[in-house]
This record gives C-alpha cells, structure tokens and sequence, in this order.
C-alpha cells in the first residue's frame, strides 16, 4: 500500500512583522526550516525563522542582487 504523506499542519503562530535576518519589514515575509525538512529537520518553532523574501532565497543559495 502507498504509504500516505503527512498532512501539514502550518504554523503555530504567526510570522514576525519584520525579517530576522536584515530587519526588513517592507518585504513579504516567509517561513524558513533552519534546518531543512528535507534534511530532516523538524517543523516546530524551534527549527524556523521569519525572513524576508531575499533572506530566504540566500538561506538555500540563491543568488540575489539588491
């Protein structure tokens, strides 16, 4: 039988108003995995962190101008 995927669940509570990283608060905010679900990380609070759209896209290295 095909084994079912976990249905996610979101997060507990609400992102930050501004970036953890650079401080930023004009810029969408998203949820990060510090460290990634794909390398086994876990989705609780401890493991995530608020960061403006150009401080994720460089937390999985990507190139971004500012």
């Amino acid at each position: 039988a095909p084994r079912k995927r976990k249905k996610r669940t979101g997060f507990s509570s609400p992102p930050k108003p501004y970036c953890e990283v650079c401080g930023r608060t004009d810029l969408p905010i998203e949820r990060h995995h510090v460290i990634f679900r794909s390398r086994g990380g876990k989705d609780v609070e401890e493991n995530r962190m608020d960061l403006c759209i150009l401080c994720h896209k460089e937390a999985h290295g990507e190139r971004v101008s500012r």
